[in-house]
């Protein structure tokens, strides 16, 4: 937390003392059982992250390309949309514990 400026700092510690719950953010990654494009190679090909607001934030981790980019969406549902690939490519979420949980989309 240290690492974060002094206002953004503030406001968390604020929220703690306050004992109110930070805004949930989620993760997941990019599981390609089938790759049509042959680019990006199969397995976990992208990490990410969804913020609060809902948008979502994608890396890349490919080691095929070796080209790790960064991708912003509004919401899952156009990251899943561009990236779907319809079903070949799978979201998997962590839970609290870090535990995976492969979702239905």
């Amino acid at each position: 937390m240290e690492n974060l400026p002094p206002e953004i700092r503030e406001g968390v510690r604020k929220r703690v003392a306050a004992d109110e719950k930070p805004p949930e953010i989620k993760c997941f990654y990019l599981n390609r059982e089938v790759d049509e494009s042959g680019i990006s190679g199969t397995g976990v090909v992208a990490v990410g992250i969804v913020f609060p607001s809902g948008r979502a934030v994608l890396e890349w981790v490919s080691k095929r390309t070796n080209a790790n980019s960064l991708g912003i969406y509004e919401d899952m549902d156009d990251l899943q949309e561009v990236h779907g690939h319809k079903g070949a490519t799978k979201i998997v979420w962590y839970d609290e514990k870090g535990d995976e949980n492969e979702s239905a989309e």
